[in-house]
């Protein structure tokens, strides 16, 4: 009797530990750098050549109904201009270009999967960097004041997605701390816009990276996901966390399953 009390028991646990541990399979789309608002950029417009990867982002969607979001991983508009507030000294223009951007990108994609499901990352480009910026909001601004804001996180079968707007700085590594504490275990992919390593990877200090590395390298991280330099790779960033770039000329859809994250790039 207590023999067969012994296996019930362990019968129950096994499997209460797999529904509680089970992750259903999804997939999802992450690209970067769409730069609405930028003109040339060696030879080329890289606001036009992204635009050409909306439709065939779209009809992935269409085409796979596993597919549950998009990431949009910063440098969304070019020069950071939002509503202009008015032309203080007529010399400012009125290009609204996070309008654009939403008519351009957010639109097309909530029409398809809806609005909760397009997720936006701020990068530096969405930043005023001049004095134009007294006359108008700023798309980070936008961004800040929106319902998820710079830092936040959403939950998908299991899986936590942490933004960390442009990268993760102090005071979102304080919010990082927090969080991960309370994730424990639990399967965790990050994103931000500054990539970690090789060309621009200077916009921000190794002491910088190292303590955000010393945050996370203890969590179940499948991967970190970013974008700022224009050419997509994947690395393992100190031997040990798969970093994913998806900045370049093209979009990658991920699939995670059994708990491993894979994923394929496309144009």
């Amino acid at each position: 009797m207590l023999l067969l009390k012994s296996k019930k028991s362990f019968f129950l646990f096994f499997v209460i530990t797999f529904f509680v541990n089970y992750v259903t399979p999804f997939k999802f789309i992450a690209f970067s750098d769409t730069h609405i608002g930028r003109q040339v950029e060696s030879g080329n417009n890289v606001a036009v050549e992204k635009l050409k990867l909306r439709e065939p982002i779209i009809q992935e969607m269409k085409d796979d109904e596993e597919i549950k979001f998009a990431l949009i991983v910063g440098d969304l508009v070019d020069h950071g201009w939002a509503n202009p507030r008015f032309n203080c000294c007529g010399c400012c223009n009125l290009i609204d270009e996070w309008h654009d951007f939403e008519q351009q990108w957010v639109v097309p994609l909530i029409s398809q999967i809806g609005a909760s499901n397009v997720y936006l990352c701020a990068g530096n480009h969405e930043k005023i960097l001049d004095y134009r910026k007294i006359c108008r909001k700023s798309a980070y601004k936008k961004i800040e004041e929106s319902t998820n804001g710079i830092n936040y996180y959403f939950k998908t079968d299991g899986v936590f997605f942490l933004c960390c707007g442009i990268y993760p700085d102090f005071n979102t590594c304080l919010w990082l701390d927090d969080l991960l504490k309370w994730i424990g275990h639990r399967p965790v992919i990050i994103f931000f816009h500054y990539n970690i390593e090789g060309k621009y990877s200077d916009f921000w200090s190794d002491d910088e990276k190292n303590i955000f590395y010393n945050l996370i390298q203890k969590y179940n991280i499948k991967a970190i996901i970013n974008g700022h330099v224009h050419k997509s790779s994947t690395y393992l960033w100190n031997k040990k966390i798969r970093v994913i770039n998806v900045g370049g000329y093209n979009f990658t859809i991920f699939n995670y399953s059994d708990g491993k994250l894979t994923f394929e790039r496309k144009s």
